[in-house]
């Protein structure tokens, strides 16, 4: 038994060690943008919108001033394109940081802030009719 875990261990390490040499890994990394794990979690979700969600025209964004890594692309057939913004769960965020985050990355066009806003903060309490 204890054989039969080394070896999915060492499978599992090759695995993700192939991950790393993806190209758009190293496209992402080369961007010099935020910490490693911010950008791995970029990378495992822009696989997953390419080869799970069937996404459309998906390209890596990077911000220096934000120190992030995003996400741009179109939904299934859709010609409307959506910003995803991959974080990592130790990275915590407050409502002041999304409201910046979310105006550096709509370019102040006002009415995508606020649309991306609404999607963030719905300003409702909730209760146990939400749930």
């Amino acid at each position: 038994m204890e054989a039969l875990a080394s070896g999915e261990a060492a499978e599992e390490t090759e695995s993700s060690a192939g991950l790393l040499r993806h190209p758009k890994y190293a496209e992402m990394m080369a961007l010099n943008i935020g910490d490693g794990a911010q950008v791995y979690t970029a990378f495992l979700v822009f696989l997953d919108l390419l080869e799970a969600r069937n996404w459309k025209d998906v390209t890596c964004k990077g911000s220096k001033e934000l120190q992030l890594v995003y996400l741009l692309g179109c939904p299934g057939e859709r010609k409307e394109v959506k910003v995803v913004l991959p974080l990592p769960v130790h990275m915590s965020l407050s409502h002041e940081r999304d409201t910046t985050i979310v105006g550096r990355i709509t370019n102040g066009n006002k009415e995508a802030y606020e649309r991306k806003v609404d999607q963030l903060v719905d300003g409702v309490t909730p209760t146990r009719a939400h749930y």
